[in-house]
């Protein structure tokens, strides 16, 4: 068997909690085949809760490492969130696409909906439509795709002033006296 890694993203979770022995082994075994492995789990061992889903609490979901999630819920609670938002990814690239793709996909269309723009941009909801990414490599092609999705389809909003790109720090540098944020490695050292 060749040692490349195979171009799959694995989700992994288990009913044991987030630090149970099988879990450990799994996760070593899944990231010797993809370098793609994400991991949301119980915060407990929830072995009796593995096919309830909870609606009485909100659930709080931690990151307790890289691409390691901990969720106070249930198995079932950590699947959904597995799959419905911790591995959700980047908005999808519009560029060369139609405006039904808008209706079709659950993020463009809602954020469409949030904004009251379906008809025309003379209505809209809020004055400023701010991005904030991270400002790391994926967060920068984040803002790039979002300001591709005002441009393609709501060209107006962008024109008329309500598109914002709000620049985040790369860096939190602190003492006991004070807290500086910087936007780049130079400003850090």
């Amino acid at each position: 068997m060749s040692d490349a890694k195979l171009p799959i993203r694995i989700l992994l979770s288990n009913d044991d909690g987030i630090n149970a022995p099988g879990l450990v082994s799994l996760e070593k075994i899944a990231r010797s085949l993809s370098d793609d492995v994400w991991v949301v789990a119980p915060e407990t061992e929830e072995s009796g809760a593995s096919r309830k889903l909870t609606l009485t609490m909100p659930l709080r979901i931690r990151e307790v490492g890289h691409q390691r999630f901990a969720v106070q819920g249930t198995p079932t609670d950590c699947v959904l969130l597995g799959v419905n938002h911790v591995l959700k990814g980047k908005p999808l690239n519009v560029w060369d696409l139609k405006r039904d793709i808008v209706y079709k996909n659950d993020e463009m269309y809602n954020l469409m909906c949030a904004l009251d723009i379906e008809d025309n941009t003379e209505n809209v909801r809020y004055e400023k439509v701010i991005l904030a990414t991270d400002a790391d490599v994926d967060g920068l092609h984040i803002r790039n795709l979002m300001i591709t999705y005002f441009f393609r389809f709501f060209e107006q909003l962008v024109h008329d002033g309500h598109v914002y790109v709000l620049e985040t720090p790369l860096f939190r540098v602190r003492n006991k006296a004070e807290t500086i944020y910087c936007y780049s490695e130079a400003e850090r050292d």
